[in-house]
């Protein structure tokens, strides 16, 4: 006698593949818009930022310097420059934000040789959807902080 094989047979999986495929169609639309991916799209953004940021305050600790960060709205990007905005001081690349992300607030972060901070207004506000997040710097550490907003 030959013994019982376990297996799926090509029908259980094709109904199992479209049963996946049918829960999949109806439940990541709710994660893509402001849902779960949504929401790392702007954590990924504030990261990246709130990296550059540091690293600008680096610099001007490492150099004994001035260096600033300077945000574009419109055109969504920011540079770093050493002591003042012109084209032959900028450090590194032209660095872009998403186009998802919609950004307002402070454009423009200086740091100084003791790392300490100024800037005007209460931050820069990065946001997707309905979820917000600041990054604002302590002016007389120049300590980057990040906030959930909403």
């Amino acid at each position: 006698m030959r013994a019982a094989r376990k297996a799926f047979t090509y029908v259980e999986a094709v109904l199992s593949i479209l049963i996946f495929g049918i829960l999949a169609a109806i439940i990541l639309p709710h994660f893509v818009k402001e849902g779960f991916l949504g929401s790392l799209s702007l954590r990924a953004a504030t990261t990246e930022i709130t990296s550059d940021i540091r690293y600008t305050r680096q610099l001007a600790i490492t150099n004994a310097g001035h260096y600033l960060i300077k945000f574009d709205f419109s055109a969504k990007e920011y540079k770093i420059y050493k002591d003042s905005i012109a084209p032959q001081n900028q450090t590194g690349q032209t660095k872009q934000i998403s186009s998802q992300i919609n950004c307002s607030g402070t454009d423009q972060f200086d740091f100084y040789s003791l790392g300490n901070c100024t800037f005007l207004g209460t931050g820069l506000l990065l946001s997707q959807g309905t979820s917000q997040n600041r990054v604002s710097a302590e002016t007389t550490t120049g300590v980057v902080v990040v906030e959930k907003v909403s």
